[in-house]
């Protein structure tokens, strides 16, 4: 009798071990697979996430575009005035006008492709109305929003122009070394020394002139700007 007592002793308390050990690895299990089902979850809410603010990201630049190209025919009528003219037979407020419509591309949609592109354009016109100062500093803030820009270089070079229509030759020679240094080995730089060159023959320096002029002809002999600077640099010698 005590024999059979101590078997179902030890059977029964190994048969209640086992169930809870089933249980507990069912619990576990359960949890396993709801902790993986919400990292799912997640997952699936951020990939419609990310969809959902590309095509609001798409939408919006396709406003912006719309929206510059109506800035850009308008300034086509200011641009075709300016062609024919000088820039005080041109209505102010048709200038004006052009300009707000440019800079609300900047205001509504800043984050957009188009807004740097209309900023660039706001220079451009500035420069076109004799504007330099202004002009000068919208490609400063173009240079320095959008340094990685694609713009960049012709930033650079409206700002050198527009320093240039200043007199402010020093400033202008900087602005082109830097370009033209960013742009090394390509017809970029070339037109950039030619800048340089320039300030340096308004600065009064023929020697630093003539060694720039002689620099782009020898890395950039069969470019348009290899045969202006052999033009330059030929008239310096003779003078």
């Amino acid at each position: 009798m005590g024999t059979e007592r101590t078997a179902r002793g030890r059977g029964g308390g190994a048969e209640p071990r086992g169930r809870w050990e089933g249980l507990w690895q069912t619990a576990t299990s359960r949890r396993t697979l709801t902790g993986m089902g919400l990292v799912l979850v997640a997952a699936l809410l951020l990939g419609a996430g990310v969809v959902a603010y590309r095509l609001y990201a798409a939408r919006q630049e396709l406003r912006a575009q719309a929206l510059l190209g109506e800035a850009l025919t308008k300034a086509e009528s200011v641009t075709e005035a300016l062609q024919g003219g000088k820039p005080g037979d041109l209505k102010p407020e048709a200038a004006q006008e052009v300009l707000g419509a440019l800079q609300k591309v900047r205001e509504e949609y800043p984050r957009s492709q188009a807004a740097g592109l209309a900023l660039l354009q706001v220079g451009h016109l500035q420069y076109r109305l004799r504007r330099y100062a202004e002009a000068a500093r919208t490609y400063e803030v173009y240079l320095g929003e959008y340094p990685r820009g694609p713009f960049v270089f012709w930033a650079a070079m409206g700002q050198g122009y527009s320093l240039e229509g200043q007199e402010e030759w020093e400033r202008a020679a900087r602005v082109y070394e830097a370009a033209a240094e960013r742009h090394g080995g390509t017809p970029l730089a070339a037109e950039a020394l030619m800048g340089v060159g320039r300030c340096y023959e308004a600065l009064s320096r023929p020697r630093e002139a003539q060694a720039i002029y002689a620099e782009i002809v020898k890395k950039y002999p069969d470019t348009v700007w290899g045969s202006l600077a052999e033009r330059r640099l030929a008239f310096l010698e003779a003078s």
